[in-house]
């Protein structure tokens, strides 16, 4: 092994994992989400070929995790006037990076590494039942070797989604 291919492993090692988990919270910043107290989930949808991701199980499993956790937020659950409805799509899919190094003596091979895993997208909505208006959104996208490892950290990528709500007025 030489040195270029060492360093490029290395790059290849500590790019991947930094590239792993991306949050994203949008919010309408005239709305006071502390003033609400009460949600439901409604839609919920997977769209997803994996059978580890694409079950009645694995929702159930988000569902109750958000309900953990806009109710250590103080909200409480209530299926008949809740003041926000919650839906949630996880979509999935396999990815391919590739990438490709010079290796050799002289730098006159080229060498290829295929990085394929399981990429995950979880959209979580607040809807303000009364109006009928999105009043927070939160896209957490998951990066994991394969769907059983995606679908094993759902309940931790919920727990991260939520870590700020309410957001706070900038």
């Amino acid at each position: 092994v030489t040195g270029v291919q060492t360093c490029a492993l290395l790059i290849l090692l500590v790019i991947n994992p930094l590239r792993a988990d991306d949050r994203h919270i949008d919010f309408d910043e005239d709305k006071d989400c502390s003033k609400y107290e009460s949600f439901d989930v409604r839609r919920q949808v997977i769209n997803a070929k994996s059978p580890a991701l694409n079950s009645s199980l694995v929702k159930e499993r988000i569902a109750n995790a958000i309900r953990k956790e806009l109710s250590d937020d103080g909200l409480f659950k209530d299926a008949t006037q809740p003041d926000l409805l919650v839906n949630f799509r996880l979509g999935a899919q396999t990815e391919k990076d590739v990438e490709t190094f010079r290796t050799g003596r002289r730098l006159r091979r080229t060498r290829v590494v295929v990085d394929e895993h399981a990429e995950g997208t979880l959209v979580v909505d607040l809807v303000e039942r009364s109006s009928g208006e999105l009043v927070w959104r939160g896209i957490y996208e998951d990066r994991e070797g394969d769907f059983g490892k995606l679908a094993k950290k759902l309940d931790e990528d919920v727990k991260k989604l939520f870590e700020d709500y309410p957001p706070k007025k900038k």
